[in-house]
């Protein structure tokens, strides 16, 4: 339930990174798969992965 908290807080602050987050986790694709259904190079889907997971660790620090 926390992690569903984080991911739509995610989704207010950075709407992309949450849907590379969903596509990742819930929907199992690589990030190669990913960049091609978002429309963007690969480069900016790690980008955008480094973005979630750093902000996706902190939302889960807090709540402990």
């Amino acid at each position: 339930l926390d992690m569903h908290e984080a991911i739509d807080g995610l989704a207010k602050a950075a709407p992309q990174a949450a849907e590379l987050v969903k596509l990742r986790f819930f929907v199992g694709l690589n990030q190669t798969q990913i960049a091609e259904i978002l429309g963007v190079s690969r480069r900016t889907a790690d980008s955008r992965w480094a973005l979630a997971k750093a902000w996706l660790s902190r939302a889960m620090r807090s709540k402990s």
